[in-house]
């Protein structure tokens, strides 16, 4: 559905947007390629989404 270059420089990352049905096999799909390009293993997470920022108790 959608990815994203992130990271600091340090070799970097990104974010994919991907169905839950097709995660798995995107996973290993990009990973079989990185591994290819540059000979070297990648790290995969899996994520949920939530709710985002919001204010969870007030201080002041």
């Amino acid at each position: 559905m959608g990815a994203r270059m992130m990271g600091g420089g340090f070799g970097g990352c990104t974010i994919n947007l991907v169905a839950k049905s097709e995660a798995k096999a995107f996973a290993e799909t990009a990973s079989k390629a990185y591994k290819n390009k540059f000979d070297k293993a990648c790290s995969v997470y899996f994520i949920q989404l939530s709710d985002g920022t919001h204010l969870v108790r007030q201080t002041y």
